[in-house]
């Protein structure tokens, strides 16, 4: 059941309508949003969907991951997020996400906000999730772009993360910060437990991703045979949410118990 909740939320930050985005601050047409309402409406959780390159966050709904997550009796308010692509790459999303978005939904009421992204909106969520730890709960990342093999490779011929100190001289400085930020953020245990991964063995970023996931619990790491593409990503969304739900009910009885 669709209900345009983004109503209430954008308009908290910025007078315009959903279909528009936020013209006001990065440019029209820039972010525009489709909302899911949760199944009981207690603006309790709130899940935000990235898109990849291409923008277009439709293919969530269209892949059945929004069906997959009803049926698990995941009952939270979900947004797919329609970007324009440079807002990835002039490093935008980071006060977009906390003007138009997160800050306006804790403002409702949000208790839990969890974030998601595919491909280059794995990156845009790690942005946000190492600058706010603070405002995210948890974030399911799937073949996330986190940097070219300049950085991926420097990091590996260091002997890992821990032992990295330097970017390349020609590499994507923005790339770089992400994994010093990536750096910090996993060094703390608590934090680094708030991020779930996947890919397929045969992605095109199956590098990096394999050195996110040393750093990872690796029960928090979900692989597949397969390439950067819908196909593999199906696959992962369904492991992801079976094992969340799993997740959820042992919380549950622990709660219980207490």
């Amino acid at each position: 059941m669709k209900k345009n909740i983004l109503i209430y939320i954008i308009g908290i930050a910025c007078v315009v309508t959903v279909s528009l985005g936020c013209a006001k601050f990065w440019g029209k047409g820039a972010l525009t949003i489709e909302s899911f309402s949760s199944i009981s409406n207690t603006k309790r959780a709130l899940v935000v969907l990235f898109p990849g390159f291409g923008g277009e966050g439709i293919y969530y709904e269209q892949q059945g991951c929004i069906e997959a997550m009803r049926e698990r009796g995941f009952d939270a308010d979900i947004l797919i997020l329609n970007l324009k692509p440079r807002i990835y790459i002039e490093n935008e999303i980071i006060e977009m996400m906390k003007t138009e978005i997160i800050s306006p939904a804790k403002a409702l009421g949000y208790k839990h906000i969890y974030l998601v992204g595919i491909s280059m909106g794995g990156h845009g969520v790690l942005l946000y999730v190492t600058k706010y730890p603070e405002d995210i709960d948890a974030v399911l990342i799937l073949s996330p772009f986190i940097s070219g093999p300049r950085q991926t490779n420097a990091i590996i011929e260091a002997g890992g993360i821990e032992n990295w100190e330097h970017c390349p001289f020609v590499g994507w400085d923005q790339a770089c910060r992400l994994w010093q930020a990536l750096k910090v953020y996993t060094s703390d245990p608590e934090r680094c437990s708030n991020i779930f991964l996947g890919y397929g063995t045969e992605d095109v970023f199956v590098k990096e991703c394999r050195v996110l996931a040393g750093l990872l619990p690796p029960e928090h790491v979900f692989t597949v045979p397969g390439k950067h593409n819908w196909t593999t990503w199906k696959k992962l969304w369904i492991i992801a949410m079976d094992y969340f739900k799993v997740l959820k009910a042992e919380r549950m009885k622990q709660q219980k118990t207490q």
